[in-house]
């Protein structure tokens, strides 16, 4: 009856499964996280108009489409992060009857319908702007209803699953619509045709009939249908509603109604069937409908009829794993369709930057190596710019941090990453490079950055984390001898070598956790002349440099011992100084850029024996100096950063050289581009977590969170608070979490991973001596700080993987009342606790000794108890949560203390101030208050507060007693009293969008702290 597309869909985005079923609101769509389902997205404004019977998902992951049995029998959505769109206008000339099936063609360009009533099968142009004039239909039509259709993955062809013999029907597909019908079959299917899917490398085709053996395989080619492979040896055991293989091609599954198992599943390859895998452990409950791999491959979904109706396995090599958790909202009826999708634009899973030589200096593009797609819509410039010329540009490993060298101080500006771009710059290291930063690279494990710069030490290392720059290593013993240009470190991260201006040149070091290791002895040939650029092969095994005189490019043996004996000279040299040197993800190619001098890029392959014969030029050269070349993060592309107009080029990667040269980005770089670099996040769940502290057992409860939401509630920790939860957080690498209570011991900590809560750290050895208020990690995660409602008010205690340490000395001056909010400053080196008394806050400088002398009270004190409070991103600020009106203060901050207060927002919140929280792109600021709205956020700037955003539309209900955003800045939640006790809001530059569905299971008495976490390790 249905055929599966999930194979169509790109691996390397957030994943979503939906499904279609029989009643309202007929499509429901999850988001998918490594655990298995997690929320589940808001309906559509529009619904389908009856039972739906087939779901699928564009392979750009930018639409979703649902047929069902009335008309208009199609409904199409965009489809974003934020879930379904605005449903689009039906096509001019309707399918004629109820819809079964539907399928996006692989390209995007086209939308078929398989349906019940003459032509049987329906195919429109799709873009963008929605529907097409219908194609004509093909002069041969299928025979009766139409229950599956599939587009080849080239597009190239078409075929339909349908009621009467010969039960399947291909056609040639192209943009002209159907062709001549292929030849049937010569053994037709057993029966009515009732689901299609052709092998993700289109040479086979497989069809899922009524009758025995149910599944039908044929090898597939242009020619069409060849002679159908054997069955397998054990058949399924009823009619083949649903069919998918694997993304890889080795499996193949088929979902069967009446008899269990009611899903099967075979090792597949070009020989045909392989043995039967074991039947899941927990099978699904009945008749298998549709069945659909996930696009990674990692998962498998059975839509059936009764309850649950819908059933996910892990899947690997193996076979079924141990079923899924089922998701927290049911289907409501028996679910006919199941597709897998992704969150936003798929083709683009990767990014480019180019770092330049006029404002912004620095210009980030989403990456496709799709249909010739190349650059994206530039991304938004960061909101804090580069201080002058960019010279360089990297991401960081992980696609979570993006830092740019340029020629003024700070001389280097980093800033995170997510798949929306430029996220809040991270405050500068303490310790700055000395001069224009002509070279910035991460460690492979993201946690060091290192910088190559003009002048002494010519090299400098930071411990690199969320939080952003760590204290700086110390510098190697022996120096570079001068001017750093280009820095790289080893693949394994046991090496880092850096090129600069005098000989030798290059110079290399052991790179461990303590830093710079003794030099490596110089190779014994060493480059000739100035080297402008540095890298290791992926592999391992060479390292190469870019110099200023012939020949341009050397490269050496690599190994634990350091360098090997020079490569010989490629036989054709580059024709100028080599500025920059870059190897493919494969180390089979090894490409250098180079300046005054056409082509101004060379690449050769590259193996054991070094350089091999010198590629041919691109058909279209960069067109000037080549500062900067880099490979995409999958070889498929290579990039060039040049000094003239466009100011960067890009090319397809093939084993034979270039491609043709990709279009021009639509935004140009604004000046001569310097440096270039591929980024692309590794870890595309982006796993978010909500947890709320709460006023009766559990006292803590967590949540997954993502575009869709709150998903299922976390299994509660082994060992609970006692007492009413007050403040919760999470440690900045998510991978621990705190709550403090009413009860001893006060404040409790517990390692967090995807699975939720683990063990309970041990307590403390000195415990607060009474009510633990409020919580907080320090940004670099090496201290926990814990407000208490009687003195010292404030506890602070080492941190590591292995819990609490010695809690350090109290502060000379304490405190003084309950300490209702603590928080650090993002550099770490500051701490703050608001607190019941007079001044109301207290801010401390902080190091690895402890608390050093109080800073002086503001000239202008909160105006009543200091409830929360909270540090802008940049350090920059400083806000109280208080009571009494005007119920926030804010202030500057910096090493002195603080600064004038701000003036009070125009709107003031209404009643005391609870909690406060700046965005993470420090551009707004909320604060949770006792009265009606109970939240109030207002634009953030250097001038303080703005105009207040509008209300929710949604308020929540009752006092509001914490606030958070999410680390992306996507969300604002706000725990409060009344049931639903935390609510949450989508959140962007125009405020509050539509509140977020409430969680399945609520925490179970008032809110009263609320956090954010994700893991970045």
């Amino acid at each position: 009856m249905f055929s599966s597309n999930s194979s169509q869909v790109s691996s390397a985005a957030p994943k979503v499964l939906a499904v279609a079923f029989l009643s309202s609101p007929y499509i429901i769509a999850y988001s998918w996280g490594t655990s298995g389902f997690r929320g589940t997205y808001s309906n559509p404004a529009t619904l389908p108009a009856s039972s739906a019977f087939g779901v699928t998902f564009s392979s750009d992951g930018l639409y979703i489409a649902v047929v069902n049995q009335s008309s208009p029998y199609i409904d199409v959505y965009p489809w974003s992060a934020s879930g379904f769109g605005t449903r689009y206008a039906n096509p001019a000339t309707l399918p004629t009857g109820g819809g079964d099936d539907v399928v996006f063609s692989r390209d995007g360009s086209a939308i078929a319908v398989a349906h019940t009533n003459t032509p049987y099968v329906s195919v429109y142009p799709w873009s963008s702007s929605g529907f097409g004039t219908k194609y004509a239909n093909p002069a041969t039509l299928p025979t009766n209803s139409g229950n599956g259709v599939a587009f080849s993955p080239n597009g190239s062809a078409i075929a339909v699953a349908h009621q009467t013999s010969p039960f399947i029907s291909a056609y040639p597909w192209s943009g002209s619509g159907f062709g001549t019908k292929y030849t049937n079959p010569a053994t037709l299917p057993s029966s009515t045709g009732q689901s299609v899917a052709f092998s993700p490398d289109g040479s086979a085709i497989a069809v899922g009939s009524d009758n025995t053996p149910y599944i039908q395989v044929y090898p597939w080619s242009g020619s069409g249908f060849g002679t159908k492979y054997a069955n397998p040896a054990t058949l399924p055991t009823g009619a083949a509603l649903g069919v998918d293989f694997s993304p890889d091609g080795s499996a193949i599954a088929v979902a069967n109604e009446n008899n269990t198992p009611y899903v099967s599943a075979y090792p597949w390859s070009g020989s045909g069937f392989g043995t039967k895998y074991a039947n899941p452990a927990t099978l699904p409950t009945g008749s298998g409908q549709d069945v659909a791999f996930s696009p990674d491959g990692s998962a498998i979904a059975v839509a059936h009829t009764n309850t649950p109706f819908i059933t996910a396995y892990p899947w690997s090599g193996s076979g079924f794993g141990t079923k899924y958790t089922n998701p927290a909202s049911l289907p409501t009826a028996t679910c006919n369709g199941v597709a897998w999708g992704t969150v936003g634009d798929a083709r683009y899973s990767q990014f480019v930057a180019v770092a330049h030589g006029t404002s912004p200096f620095i210009s980030a593009y989403p990456w496709s190596n799709t249909s010739a797609l190349g650059f994206g819509t530039k991304f938004t410039d960061p909101a804090t710019l580069p201080a002058s010329t960019g010279r360089s540009v990297a991401f960081s490993p992980d696609g979570l941090a993006i830092a740019v060298g340029h020629n003024t101080t700070p001389f280097i500006t980093a800033y995170s990453w997510s798949s929306l771009g430029f996220g809040a710059k991270y405050t500068n290291p303490a310790t700055l490079p000395t001069d224009t930063c002509n070279g910035v690279t991460f460690s492979p494990d993201s946690s060091t950055i290192a910088v190559a710069f003009g002048s002494t030490p010519y090299i400098s290392a930071y411990p690199w984390s969320s939080s952003g720059f760590g204290t700086k290593y110390a510098d190697p013993a022996t120096l570079p001898t001068g001017g750093g240009e280009s820095v790289a470190f080893s693949p394994d991260g046991s090496a880092i070598a850096v090129a600069h201006t005098t000989t030798p040149f290059i110079s290399a070091y052991p790179w461990s956790g303590s830093g710079f290791g003794t030099k490596y002895t110089n190779p014994a040939t060493l480059p000739t002349g100035v080297s402008n650029g540095v890298a290791f092969s992926p592999n391992g095994s060479a390292i190469a440099v870019a110099h200023g005189t012939s020949p341009f490019i050397s490269a050496y043996p690599w190994s634990g011992s350091g360098f090997g004996t020079k490569y010989a000279n490629p036989v054709t040299l580059p024709p100028s100084t080599g500025l920059s040197v870059a190897f493919s993800p494969d180390s089979l190619t090894i490409a250098v850029s180079n300046n005054i001098s056409t082509p101004f890029v060379s690449a050769y392959p590259w193996s054991g024996s070094g350089f091999g014969t010198k590629y041919a030029n691109p058909a279209t050269v960069p067109t000037g100096t080549a500062g900067g070349v880099a490979f995409s993060t999958d070889g498929s592309a290579i990039a060039v950063a040049h000094d003239t107009t466009p100011f960067v080029s890009a090319y397809p990667w093939y084993g034979s050289g270039f491609g043709t040269k990709y279009a021009n980005p639509t935004t140009l770089p604004t000046g001569n581009g310097e440096g270039v670099a591929f980024g692309q996040i590794t870890n595309p769940q982006y796993p978010q977590y909500l947890a709320v502290a709460h006023g009766t057992t559990p006292f803590i409860s967590a949540y997954p969170w993502d575009g869709a939401g709150f998903g299922t509630k976390y299994t509660n920790p082994a060992t609970l608070p006692t007492v009413q939860g007050n403040g919760v957080a999470f440690s900045p690498t998510g991978s621990a979490i705190a709550v403090c209570d009413n009860g001893s011991p006060y404040i409790l900590a517990y390692p967090w991973s995807n699975s939720g809560f683990g063990t309970k750290y041990s307590n403390p050895a000195t415990l607060p001596t009474n009510d633990g208020e409020s919580v907080a990690f320090s940004p670099n995660g090496s201290a926990i700080a814990v407000g208490s409602a009687n003195s010292p008010v404030i506890l602070v205690y080492p941190f590591s993987g292995s819990g609490f340490g010695t809690k350090y000395a109290n502060p000379a001056t304490l405190p003084t009342g309950f300490g209702n909010g603590v928080t650090f400053s993002p550099d770490s080196l500051n701490v703050a606790v608001a607190h019941v008394d007079s001044p109301f806050v207290t801010v401390y400088p902080f190091s690895g000794s402890g608390f050093g002398t109080k800073y002086s009270n503001p000239a202008t004190l909160p105006t009543g108890a200091g409830n929360g409070v909270a540090f802008s991103p940049d350090g920059l600020n400083i806000a109280v949560a208080h009571t009494t009106t005007p119920s926030v203060s804010a202030y500057p901050w910096s090493g002195s203390g603080f600064g004038t207060k701000y003036a009070n927002p125009a709107t003031l919140p209404a009643g005391d101030g609870k909690g406060v929280a700046f965005s993470p792109d420090g551009l707004n600021i909320a604060i949770a208050h006792t009265s009606s709205p109970y939240i109030s956020a207002y634009p953030w700037s250097g001038s303080g507060f703005g105009t207040k955003y509008a209300n929710p539309a949604t308020l929540p209900t009752g006092s509001g007693n914490g606030v958070a955003f999410n680390p992306s800045g996507s969300a604002i939640a706000v725990a409060h009293s009344i049931s639903p006790r935390i609510t949450a809001y989508p959140w962007s530059g125009s405020g509050f969008g539509t509140k977020y569905t409430n969680p399945t299971t609520l925490p179970t008495d008032d809110g009263r702290g609320v956090a954010f976490g994700q893991i970045t390790t």
